[in-house]
């Protein structure tokens, strides 16, 4: 159940694609879990992108707000993203019947997201309120902080199946247990992708199924949904799927999520206004000018920019190719064979994202 910026991307693994961060694919799921019913978490927002195909997840937090993973919004801004509440059914079928579709304004990133370092955030001004009843978040003021073994609860439509790897029709609800920081940290020790080192802070929690037990917890496709304990006898929302190391969580690689609590300051204030609503993130950076032509993709680098690497990814996340590295002017990169659309990621020098979009292939 996992699964990017305001005017850079919309897609997702299963969808929650995953570039960089996440390592879980585009088909994803909340494994080991049970279908959830008609307004049971009508909070619970599903993310689609392109052509109406499942994205991600997210959370509405506020009439006004919807809380979500940073790689998620990125792929799906300027993708058709659309974001519907309160419905249990994913693209396959028609959305409830007390879905509400959700209306986006701006997004916002994390000030310390970069679209690939940093706390893998993002929140989504609606253009209208909502009338969906929002999520409660877990305030780090109460002190409660969760702890290793503790109960908690992951959504999400992504990977369902541990055999098959299919994604679930149906919003799926998992039971899981808390992994703390130190000890998940550990686990990712040696992991393909270095989830703790692209975050950099201490703002992580994890979660997998209980010892014993069979797997549970997130995967492809569930990034930017919640992770929630029970408190004061509410769920509230504690994490946001940020990635993980297998298709989907394991004892061995728990789920990883961004924690609330850390970017508690960042959420109030722009719900409060009292953080400036820009469009906060990546839009100061110089962004390479990416087109089509007959013959493929035309990149435009920058001179400030100087040498970039291009990464073409399959719209289910899988990497088809990499390019490097292209210099400053006018490449010209050949359209690889069987892909309907890429996603295309172009990193500059010292590994930070630069510009990611979906690309239809040319006519």
């Amino acid at each position: 159940m996992m699964t990017l910026r305001a005017s850079l991307r919309t897609a997702g693994i299963a969808c929650g694609l995953c570039m960089g961060p996440c390592v879980f694919a585009q088909d994803g799921r909340v494994v080991g879990g049970s279908a959830t019913a008609d307004g049971q978490f009508p909070w619970m927002v599903e993310m689609l992108f392109l052509t109406d195909q499942h994205l991600c997840g997210a959370t509405l937090i506020h009439p006004q707000w919807v809380l979500t993973a940073g790689h998620c919004a990125l792929v799906g801004d300027g993708a058709d993203m659309r974001l519907i509440a309160n419905s249990i059914n994913n693209t396959t079928a028609a959305p409830g019947p007390m879905a509400e579709e959700l209306l986006v304004d701006t997004i916002f990133y994390h000030p310390d997201y970069d679209g690939t370092y940093g706390p893998d955030l993002a929140m989504v001004r609606l253009a209208a309120p909502a009338i969906t009843t929002p999520v409660v978040l877990l305030d780090p003021a109460l002190g409660v902080v969760p702890q290793e073994g503790d109960s908690a609860v992951a959504l999400g439509w992504g990977t369902a199946d541990s055999v098959t790897l299919a994604m679930s029709d149906v919003l799926q609800v998992a039971d899981v247990a808390v992994v703390d920081y130190s000890s998940c940290e550990a686990l990712y020790v040696g992991s393909s992708t270095d989830l703790f080192g692209y975050n950099g802070t201490t703002g992580l929690i994890c979660a997998a199924g209980f010892a014993g037990g069979a797997p549970a917890g997130s995967g492809n496709g569930d990034s930017g949904g919640p992770l929630l304990v029970e408190h004061a006898g509410l769920l509230k929302q504690v994490g946001v799927v940020y990635g993980g190391e297998e298709q989907y969580a394991t004892a061995t690689y728990p789920g990883v999520y961004t924690t609330v609590a850390h970017g508690w300051a960042w959420i109030q204030g722009l719900i409060t206004g009292s953080t400036p609503v820009a469009d906060i993130g990546l839009a100061d950076r110089i962004i390479p000018v990416i087109g089509t032509d007959a013959e493929g993709l035309v990149i435009m680098v920058p001179e400030a920019l100087g040498t970039v690497q291009v990464e073409l990814y399959a719209t289910d996340g899988r990497l088809v190719e990499r390019k490097v590295p292209l210099g400053m002017g006018a490449s010209r990169v050949a359209w690889p064979e069987g892909h309907g659309a890429l996603v295309v990621r172009i990193v500059d020098a010292r590994g930070h994202t630069c510009t990611a979009r979906i690309v239809p292939r040319p006519a």
